[in-house]
């Protein structure tokens, strides 16, 4: 081969290194790859950019997987003015419709970049060019804000206790001052002289309340026998009425309407005593003077059955009969 060929052969090679090095630089710069498939496109919506610009870094599960291509002001009739952030990822990055971004920093003094969680295993994924959801997080300055407003009201809630702290203890010496009064020696004499006597008194009284509570239980022992007692006269008067009734069904009136007075009034005592009963139950403290009269009306009812069984008659006859004129007889 001949020297000239040889030149324009290097010479030939030297132009093309030097064009493929031009389109390496060019597709460099304008990041722009005819090779490459086209990038998984998508939106999120944030109150708060964070300082993103385009060409920030995106990450996914902390690893880089694309860029902001758009950061721009959007405005809706729902959530008003946000900030619609555009992001470009690579074709095989596996977004699901679960996924969260995020605007965060790689420590404190990072720059802020856009965090797509990984989301669930199940969830499908989320189709190109759809919103991603977003985890908003308070910035910094709304951090410190918030923390300067809680100094400042647990700075007035501190003097709100000291202030209530200090009322309670001059209440408290006050308490203990009075309890110091109340507590002197005179006041403790005068209390152990009230407790002695109290003492004292219970001490006398003791037997005769004991007494006293003897002499109920006895009296009411003797109440159900006389309660029986008061019934069989009671059944006693029944009968006696009962053969009265037919003596009486031939004589007066008069009688017939004395007997049902005293129907009434037996009837008057038998509802008499059943209060009686119930009364005595419920007022154990009146029972001397309820046996008493008990034994009043018992004594009563006594001498009026002797004085039906000795002159029955007594019944049927009027206490001041009138005088029998005799028929006049004609004279002749």
């Amino acid at each position: 081969m001949s020297e000239h060929v040889v030149s324009e052969v290097k010479v030939g090679a030297l132009v093309a290194a030097s064009m493929l090095l031009l389109l390496i630089t060019v597709f460099s710069i304008s990041r722009c790859n005819p090779f490459r498939l086209e990038p998984l496109r998508y939106q999120a919506r944030f109150h708060y950019a964070g300082g993103l610009t385009e060409g920030a870094v995106v990450r996914f599960g902390g690893l880089s997987v694309g860029r902001v291509e758009s950061v721009k002001i959007s405005s809706t009739e729902n959530l008003g003015n946000t900030v619609l952030i555009g992001v470009a990822l690579a074709p095989d990055t596996p977004v699901k419709k679960d996924s969260e971004a995020t605007i965060t920093s790689l420590g404190m003094l990072g720059e802020n970049y856009l965090e797509i969680s990984l989301g669930s295993s199940k969830t499908e994924r989320l189709p190109a060019g759809s919103h991603l959801q977003v985890k908003e997080y308070p910035s910094i300055q709304e951090v410190f804000a918030k923390v300067d407003t809680a100094l400042v009201d647990a700075q007035k809630l501190i003097k709100d206790v000291h202030a209530q702290i200090n009322q309670i203890a001059g209440k408290a010496d006050v308490l203990l001052t009075d309890m110091d009064k109340t507590f002197s020696e005179n006041n403790q004499k005068k209390l152990t002289s009230i407790l002695e006597q109290t003492d004292q008194m219970i001490r006398q009284t003791s037997p005769q309340i004991d007494e006293t509570l003897t002499q109920v239980r006895s009296a009411t022992k003797r109440v159900d026998p006389m309660f029986a007692q008061v019934e069989t006269v009671i059944k006693k008067v029944d009968t006696l009425v009962s053969n009265l009734d037919g003596t009486v069904a031939e004589l007066k009136p008069e009688l017939t309407s004395s007997l049902d007075q005293l129907d009434k009034t037996l009837e008057e005592a038998r509802l008499a005593l059943s209060e009686m009963r119930s009364l005595l139950s419920a007022n154990r403290g009146q029972l001397e003077t309820v046996l008493e009269n008990l034994s009043a009306t018992s004594d009563n009812l006594r001498e009026l059955t002797n004085d039906l069984k000795q002159r029955p008659s007594s019944l049927l006859r009027s206490p001041s009969p009138k005088p029998r004129l005799l028929p006049e007889i004609n004279q002749r």
